[in-house]
């Protein structure tokens, strides 16, 4: 797998734990007692997941765009 498709990979799968941990809750897959510490620390996790795909793939198509080819 490729720079661009692994960061690409991890934004979705970082944005999906964010999504699901922030969407317990309304699923009916959270405790009772509101918002938790778990449910924050997914949500965080999962953005910081996200972050990282997206720098790693936006630094992958910047060196490759700045890449000069020659024939």
């Amino acid at each position: 797998m490729d720079q661009t498709r692994l960061g690409w990979a991890l934004v979705v799968i970082g944005v999906v734990l964010a999504l699901v941990s922030a969407l317990l809750e309304p699923l009916g897959l959270g405790e009772d007692n509101g918002f938790g510490m778990k449910q924050a620390a997914g949500v965080v996790i999962g953005v910081v997941v996200a972050l990282v795909g997206a720098a790693i793939a936006w630094r992958r198509r910047r060196s490759d765009a700045t890449t000069v080819h020659h024939a």
